[in-house]
């Protein structure tokens, strides 16, 4: 064969069509088993998307038909599980015969479980929503998939609004008002929030002069821990006034000693933490035991004239995470808190409003937890109790939800 022969053979494109339809053919083909097979599983795949974001949305009215539960139905104290339809208990996808289960219709339903939290100002919730039934099989009645869902999570409530404790001077402890014959409790002048008495406490009240403390009754004693707990702020409590003081009061960490000359530095909410940021951690019964380190172990003192500006007065809640002494004449309208004791000893110093101190730590040397002594009067005002004197904490516990929220970082879906 000649070699032109040769290239016309080479370039020549006769016969290329066949095997290029062929292939394209076969691409077509491919494609369309693949949507073929898609076809007739994208309704499925649909179907249990569907199925899954019913089951958290009736997840979420579990969550809602607790909360509503809590403020309406459910009682204040709770022991443990509450009632049902709140009893609600689910392994996996099998859930308790004794449990409730709520039906939203042909969508589903749910299982809640409201139960007593580590505070009494805490719940724990946990609820199953299921979709389009419930069922332990995993199939409902028609055959179709059936869906669950868990959600677990803590709720809140701020035991600090409208705070009303039951008397002037309020010590889970031992407390004692004098030896001094000037210095006073007086719970009996307003009852504007009820009765009240001069002092409350869980151990035993050493009134040295009793005509200087007046109340209905004017001592209280011996009182439960468990009644008188429902009076001191939580943890949780604890750290929501540390944000609100960060935000729009005035946040403080270590011992400070406030004077005429380093008064307190705002009228509102004030808080002093410890040097950590740590609330006080330590066992309830003596000798208590902290697992704090001992520089959390923090002391406010107030001496002469240390309200703002040097003035004679302070106007709002002073919540001090450790011990107050308070000496001199700073006049104190609100509530005073001490996550431990309070000393007072000489001055004209009148508290307006209330006092409470947890004695969360015994570091008294002797076996009084918390002292009114020297001239120092204690008297008990519902209004500045509530509002720090004037109405100065109102703006800012009005940014409160006054009812159960949701405690931050407990929010979390649970697998199986």
């Amino acid at each position: 064969m000649r070699l032109e022969n040769c290239r016309t053979l080479f370039r020549s494109e006769r016969g290329i069509a066949l095997p290029t339809a062929m292939i394209a053919l076969m691409l077509l083909t491919t494609l369309l088993i693949a949507f073929a097979v898609l076809s007739k599983s994208e309704p499925t795949i649909a179907s249990n998307q569907v199925r899954a974001a019913q089951a958290r949305a009736l997840t979420e009215a579990g969550v809602e038909q607790a909360v509503y539960a809590l403020n309406s139905v459910i009682p204040t104290t709770l022991a443990s599980v509450a009632t049902a339809p709140y009893n609600g208990n689910c392994s996996g996808s099998t859930c308790s015969p004794t449990a409730s289960y709520i039906a939203l219709g042909t969508v589903g339903g749910f299982f809640v479980q409201v139960q007593a939290g580590t505070a009494s100002n805490e719940r724990t919730v946990d609820a199953w929503g299921w979709a389009p039934t419930y069922s332990s099989t995993g199939f409902s009645s028609t055959g179709a998939a059936v869906t669950h869902k868990h959600i677990h999570l803590t709720l809140n409530k701020m035991t600090f609004i409208n705070f009303t404790p039951p008397g002037g001077l309020n010590v889970r402890g031992e407390l004692e008002v004098g030896p001094s014959n000037a210095a006073s409790v007086d719970g009996a002048s307003d009852t504007s929030c009820g009765n009240k008495s001069g002092t409350y406490s869980t151990g035993t009240a050493t009134i040295d002069h009793p005509s200087n403390v007046t109340g209905t009754p004017p001592s209280v004693q011996d009182v439960p821990t468990s009644t008188f707990d429902q009076y001191i702020f939580t943890n949780s409590d604890l750290d929501m006034l540390k944000q609100l003081a960060k935000a729009s009061g005035r946040y403080l960490q270590g011992s400070q000693n406030f004077t005429s000359g380093n008064p307190i530095p705002i009228n509102g909410l004030v808080f002093i933490d410890t040097p950590s940021g740590n609330n006080l951690n330590c066992t309830t019964t003596d000798p208590t035991t902290c697992t704090n380190p001992t520089s959390d172990n923090i002391t406010v003192s107030i001496a002469g004239n240390a309200g703002p500006g040097g003035t004679g007065t302070f106007n709002g809640w002073l919540i001090v995470n450790g011990s107050i002494q308070w000496t001199g004449n700073t006049n104190l309208n609100g509530l005073i808190y001490a996550q431990n004791d309070l000393t007072s000893a000489a001055g004209t110093g009148v508290i307006s409003g209330a006092v409470v101190t947890r004695n969360i730590q015994d570091t008294s040397l002797t076996s009084i937890d918390t002292s009114v002594t020297g001239n120092k009067t204690i008297q008990f005002n519902c209004s500045n109790a509530k509002n720090g004197g004037g109405n100065v904490l109102q703006q800012t516990f009005n940014t409160l939800p006054h009812g159960w929220f949701l405690k931050a970082g407990t929010y979390r879906e649970v697998s199986d």
